[in-house]
């Protein structure tokens, strides 16, 4: 379904109009966008109003989809959406944590297929202010962890793992600061909420490995 939000006064409000599936241009994957993003890591419960319901804060939208697997008739985990201005996607990528339906999503612009293959997956690039914090309990919140490495410099982004079906927390969690050098003193042993927790420099995966678990969280 396509689903139109309602736009800025004086347009019409909420409205569903039925759309042929293989029609839809904003699944085309070879005809490069400006105005066009990736949604990734979604809920298998997230749909297309949701997305159009929080990416609307960002400006207007064109189309949104979320892709379906017609095997099973359920999402894919991932979608797209167009905006109808340029300076949408700017606004959005000025956010450096999209938070759906609970869930941290993987946001980016969409690149044509063959473009997006020359390029390293976004968790292979090396990210030097990036920590990894293992060995978390489930109470631990964002609050928590910004309260014990805020000492040791601007903390940028705290993102912890969930998981995408039940939503409770993996035990561990990624913490990003503004500089190299506050991630490099903040490594080591923490208490967090009565568990000491090892703090360690985030690992990018190299390319053609398979995504694992850190061991502490087996």
């Amino acid at each position: 379904m396509y689903y139109m939000p309602p736009g800025p006064m004086g347009y019409p409000g909420p409205r569903h109009v039925a759309k042929p599936f293989a029609d839809r241009r904003t699944l085309d994957d070879q005809q490069k966008n400006p105005r066009k993003i990736f949604i990734g890591n979604l809920q298998v419960t997230t749909s297309e109003k949701n997305l159009t319901v929080y990416f609307s804060q960002f400006g207007a939208l064109e189309d949104c989809v979320v892709v379906i697997d017609k095997r099973t008739g359920q999402s894919r985990g991932f979608g797209f959406i167009i905006f109808q201005q340029e300076s949408s996607v700017e606004n959005v990528m000025a956010k450096s944590v999209h938070r759906i339906d609970g869930v941290v999503a993987d946001v980016r612009r969409a690149v044509p297929r063959d473009e997006a293959r020359q390029e390293p997956p976004p968790d292979t690039i090396p990210q030097p202010e990036k920590l990894f914090v293992g060995g978390l309990g489930d109470d631990v919140t964002e609050d928590d962890l910004r309260r014990t490495f805020s000492p040791y410099g601007t903390v940028k982004e705290v993102v912890i793992m969930c998981d995408k079906l039940t939503r409770r927390p993996r035990g561990f969690a990624f913490v990003i600061f503004t500089t190299e050098e506050a991630a490099n003193s903040a490594v080591g042993t923490h208490q967090i909420k009565g568990r000491m927790c090892e703090t360690k420099k985030a690992e990018p995966n190299r390319i053609g490995d398979v995504p694992r678990v850190p061991r502490e969280m087996r």
